[in-house]
């Protein structure tokens, strides 16, 4: 039998939760099941907005390593700094300004050091590293060269949630980032991508996408009857503004003008974090103070179950919500986002899924009226 050990590489893994996890999760649980013996290297407890410890509930922990890091937010966790807000700030301004491709490449040492390790000992046979971070591509990369060992290269963005040239601010960095970035193209055995455009960009790779837990959907089971009186719009995942809410605002904003009476007939749901500048502001832009509910965020079967009750799902970006949002049986709608560096990076894979699996309808840039009467035909 050939040798079938793999080590996935990945700063981002459980107890860390949110969504940036669940396709190094995935990785992890499922390969077993076509034969693969995966060991986990990734970084120990960082300041990260949310940890969820639901989601190592069954795994093989001892197949998990962790490993030190001299990273901005692990830095923060030893100092017993807590707030995530801060740290993240932090690391986002230094992958900015000075430490490129970004500030988790000073993990880089520490993971490195026990990758050569569990290469020998464990007698491994294939790597994957997994971004973002992208720097996580250049343990992969140093691997490669010194054994020459089978590598994958697993993109669930196409840099960051950004492009490469909206990443950074000087062109040397850009140049830096893009050369990275070609290196890993030539040198990996394989490149696999969660968007078609995002392996359009890259050049060359295998698209698999993210999904949805079967065990999930049983989490969809209504537990009440909901409001007859009342749509009720479902929201998962995170928002901010790579993962807009707006279109759906002002699409709501412009049925209440066109019909006041539904303002008090039409509720907003939403699970999960959120920037609370960035909705604040839209809630005030748009007056739906009294139409919007946000229960921050709930590990995934939970968040579930309080959508169980919404009449409409809304997808605000094309990650790993849209499946769960697909296996719901509800009626689900999306908007593009409509700036110019984000709008095509996903958009053709998500309008595909809900065109083919679901009653539904993914709307352009400035088609919140087509939006608001296809919400008003639900009523």
């Amino acid at each position: 039998m050939p040798n079938k050990k793999v080590l996935l590489i990945s700063y981002f893994f459980p107890p860390l939760g949110m969504g940036g996890v669940g396709r190094a999760l995935g990785l992890f649980k499922y390969l077993p099941e076509f034969g693969y013996d995966v060991i986990v290297l990734t970084v120990k407890d960082i300041v990260y907005p949310e940890y969820d410890y639901s989601l190592l509930n069954g795994l093989d922990q001892s197949k998990i390593v962790r490993t030190g890091s001299m990273d901005i937010s692990r830095i923060f966790h030893l100092m017993g700094i807590k707030q995530s807000g801060l740290a993240s700030s932090k690391a986002a301004g230094l992958h900015t300004y000075l430490y490129y491709p970004d500030a988790k490449r000073f993990w880089n040492l520490f993971a490195l050091k026990a990758a050569r390790r569990i290469l020998i000992e464990q007698n491994i046979a294939a790597v994957i590293t997994a971004s973002p971070p992208p720097s996580t591509h250049l343990i992969g990369l140093a691997l490669k060269r010194k054994y020459n060992i089978t590598w994958v290269a697993d993109f669930r963005d196409i840099w960051f949630s950004t492009s490469i040239e909206d990443s950074y601010p000087t062109m040397v960095q850009k140049k830096y980032a893009t050369g990275i970035l070609e290196k890993i193209r030539i040198s990996a055995d394989e490149i696999v991508t969660v968007y078609s455009n995002v392996r359009d960009r890259i050049g060359r790779g295998h698209i698999i996408m993210n999904g949805a837990e079967l065990e999930c959907a049983n989490n969809w089971i209504e537990t009440e009857s909901a409001p007859k009186d009342k749509l009720i719009i479902g929201v998962l995942g995170t928002i901010n503004k790579l993962s807009p809410i707006e279109p759906l605002f002002k699409s709501i904003s412009y049925l209440i003008h066109s019909a006041p009476e539904l303002k008090d007939k039409i509720s907003i749901t939403h699970v999960g974090r959120a920037d609370h500048e960035y909705l604040s502001k839209l809630i005030n832009k748009y007056p739906l103070r009294d139409n919007f509910i946000s229960h921050g965020y709930h590990p995934r079967p939970q968040a579930i179950q309080l959508l169980s009750l919404c009449d409409l799902l809304y997808l605000c970006s094309f990650t790993g919500r849209v499946f769960d949002s697909l296996m719901s049986g509800k009626p689900v709608i999306g908007a593009v986002n409509d700036s110019s560096n984000l709008k095509s990076l996903n958009s053709d894979d998500m309008i595909a899924l809900v065109k083919n699996y679901a009653q539904g309808q993914v709307f352009m840039p400035n088609e919140e009226p087509e939006m608001a009467k296809y919400i008003y035909k639900l009523f």
